[in-house]
């Protein structure tokens, strides 16, 4: 119940924003209602707000989803996507983002809005309209890896630093892992670290899940979500996707072991001035999933929650590289 209550105070909130109307509450999600009826018959209803005030200034939105750490509005005509943050600075972080990855990845662009809302603050994101991979159709699963490699590629001529993975190994050798996990990590400790020694860093998206990755209208990948931009290893971005645990995960983490992206991941390792080694693919897939449970966000936080992320990652893929 107190999820309704934060999503009923942030439509108010948005109220000079929002078009004027009635809204139902589902999850995180206010959607414009479009029944008919009186006001008065169901206002009681937890589920449902009314939002009286009109937008001006701004173009109007019908649609409201809340995050742990903003507001994000959906454009009325499904033109662009307004989202408000409290913190100027998430503003600044996301408009970089974008502009640091729009010109390898097809990203919305994303630039700075006034609101008019007292302590909010905005960025305009254009709208992209298809499904998301993993609602895309199972043909359209692998075209669309390739294109995103293809994206990654070019990525990887940004390379910047290197990594130094010695704490990382120093804490997993301290960590007895059990079921097929630890044996994993036994089986592949050697080979994990010759992986992660010096690998270049690059800027990567961070976060390519098949939540992000979409298929258009017209079938052409676009990439949405760009929060998390972060110094990672090279390939991180490339192989997030196989690491994962629906169908089109499972789908193109068969084909990866079986070679099928070889030619499209050389060229993101040539890129980066490394030489892909299919003997170490499944080598390559445990990095990223180590590579995740450090990633900056945790690196400071108890190493309980390290080896949970980590856990929980190797788990999804770990009966496909034993």
């Amino acid at each position: 119940m107190k999820a309704w209550w934060r999503l009923r105070r942030a439509a108010v909130e948005a109220a000079p924003l929002l078009v004027s109307g009635d809204y139902r509450l589902d999850g995180d999600t206010a959607r414009r209602f479009e029944g008919r009826g009186g006001v008065a018959g169901w206002l009681p209803d937890p589920r449902r707000v009314h939002v009286a005030s009109s937008a001006g200034g701004m173009a109007v939105h019908d649609t409201l989803i809340r995050r742990s750490d903003c507001l994000i509005l959906l454009a009325a005509d499904r033109g662009h996507v307004t989202r408000l943050y409290r913190d100027p600075a998430k503003v600044e972080r996301l408009v970089a983002n974008s502009r640091w990855l729009r010109p390898v990845f097809p990203c919305p662009a994303a630039e700075p809005v006034a609101t008019g809302l007292p302590g909010w603050y905005g960025v305009r994101e254009g709208f992209v309209v298809g499904r998301i991979l993993c609602d895309a159709e199972p043909e359209q699963w692998a075209p669309t890896y390739r294109a995103f490699l293809r994206c990654c590629a070019e990525n990887a001529r940004r390379c910047e630093g290197r990594l130094d993975p010695s704490p990382w190994l120093a804490e997993l050798d301290g960590w007895t892992g059990s079921g097929s996990v630890g044996t994993v990590l036994a089986r592949r400790r050697d080979e994990l670290a010759e992986v992660l020694d010096s690998a270049p860093l690059l800027r990567s998206h961070g976060d390519a899940h098949n939540g992000n990755l979409m298929v258009t209208d017209r079938g052409e990948l676009a990439v949405i979500d760009v929060e998390r931009v972060e110094a990672q290893p090279f390939f991180f971005d490339a192989l997030s996707i196989p690491r994962g645990s629906e169908a089109v995960n499972r789908t193109l983490r068969r084909d990866y072991l079986a070679g099928a992206f070889d030619d499209d991941l050389a060229a993101v390792w040539q890129a980066a001035g490394q030489s892909f080694r299919p003997e170490l693919r499944a080598a390559y897939l445990l990095a990223v999933a180590v590579a995740h449970a450090f990633r900056p966000q945790f690196a400071d936080g108890p190493a309980e929650r390290r080896r949970e992320k980590l856990s929980r990652a190797v788990e999804k893929f770990a009966h496909d590289i034993l």
